[in-house]
């Protein structure tokens, strides 16, 4: 099964059953101020990440609308916990998934506030 992969661009969506069930969410900020930072190019990476990382089936990427996040864009937050990582680049893409989502263990330096949730 492939990994399912839902853009939500202009409304905000509510999870469906099938991906509540996953061990985490994945929120990407897809706002107005976040595209222009690579959000498309990040999407892809975050999603090759999970692949690599054998994590389809326990993660769900979504990308939705601004998260009010925009002085610190592109960003995204993981559930569950609701951690918000902000200024995003490749490398904390490659961190995020090897370190949080398949290791469970959230990266301090990197969440908003410095280990803020």
């Amino acid at each position: 099964m492939s990994a399912r992969i839902i853009a939500c661009k202009l409304l905000r969506k509510k999870p469906s059953v099938d991906e509540t069930k996953r061990a985490y969410r994945v929120y990407l900020c897809g706002g107005a101020n976040c595209r222009p930072h690579s959000v498309p190019t990040l999407h892809h990476l975050l999603e090759r990440c999970i692949w690599r990382h054998g994590l389809a089936q326990q993660v769900a990427v979504l990308v939705g609308t601004c998260q009010n996040r925009c002085g610190s864009a592109p960003n995204l937050v993981i559930f569950p916990g609701s951690y918000r990582y902000c200024m995003l680049t490749p490398a904390t893409i490659e961190r995020i998934v090897a370190e949080h989502l398949a290791q469970g263990t959230p990266i301090a330096t990197l969440l908003e506030g410095q280990g803020a949730r």
